[in-house]
């Protein structure tokens, strides 16, 4: 008696590379905040400056970087839409598409940024 053979389903390498973006845009952000209230820590004269860096200047990097990184957002949430229509398992672009639109909507305020960043002529 011969028992059947399956092959395995091939990754889907699209919906893998779209949850890394998707993560990554996701996290970054908060490794951002962390560092600076770290920073803000270390450097500061009284525990009310280190509050106040570490709260509020670390919110505001947080927003930045959401921000400089929405176009990333964008490109796993369109990964993980063309991941859904290929072989293999759907859950990470699934997964990337939720946090791709999440993180797609810091797009808003990235003028607000760039603003701040490039100098006026």
């Amino acid at each position: 008696m011969t028992t059947p053979t399956t092959t395995p389903q091939p990754r889907n390498r699209v919906g893998i590379a779209a949850l890394v973006l998707a993560l990554f845009a996701a996290f970054a952000p908060v490794v951002t905040w962390i560092v600076v209230a770290i920073f803000g820590a270390i450097e500061s004269s009284s525990v009310d400056d280190a509050i106040y860096v570490g709260l509020l200047g670390g919110m505001i990097f947080f927003f930045g970087v959401i921000a400089l990184l929405s176009p990333i957002s964008f490109a796993a949430l369109v990964l993980g839409v063309i991941s859904l229509f290929r072989p293999g398992s759907k859950a990470p672009g699934v997964v990337a598409i939720v946090f791709g639109a999440i993180g797609t909507l810091g797009a808003f305020g990235l003028p607000v940024v760039l603003s701040e960043l490039v100098p006026d002529w």
